[in-house]
């Protein structure tokens, strides 16, 4: 399993809203089922130091995504976006960090497939 997170931008409804899309991608031989979309973040420096991330989970009701749990044939691919301003300010609160995004599937025993993205800190509006 493969995880591919490019920044997007959607147009329509959602036109000016910044997206981090998420694709899984079954390179084995059998099918998988994807049951859970989320991820893991460090609030703070210490919790980081001591090995406790923030976890979430991600809703996949939403019409840009497909719901869970999937079952994702060997070489089909599974996608879904998760809102880059709300992971910013919710998570972060503007001052950017380290967001680990990924599925959790029947094929893995421990954990899930996760990708590392860094959030650059938002410029506020004095800085110049």
């Amino acid at each position: 399993m493969e995880i591919l997170g490019p920044f997007v931008e959607l147009m329509g409804d959602l036109r000016g809203k910044t997206f981090i899309s998420v694709v899984a991608v079954n390179v084995g031989t059998a099918p998988t089922t994807i049951t859970h979309f989320g991820g893991y973040f460090y609030p703070s420096f210490w919790r980081w130091v001591l090995g406790r991330p923030q976890n979430f989970v991600v809703p996949t009701g939403l019409p840009i995504g497909k719901n869970l749990p999937h079952v994702l044939p060997p070489g089909e691919e599974w996608s879904n976006m998760i809102d880059q301003g709300d992971v910013e300010e919710r998570m972060f609160k503007g001052k950017g960090g380290a967001l680990y995004v990924g599925v959790i599937h029947n094929q893995k025993t421990k954990g899930g497939v996760y990708v590392r993205l860094k959030l650059a800190p938002k410029e506020r509006a004095g800085d110049a």
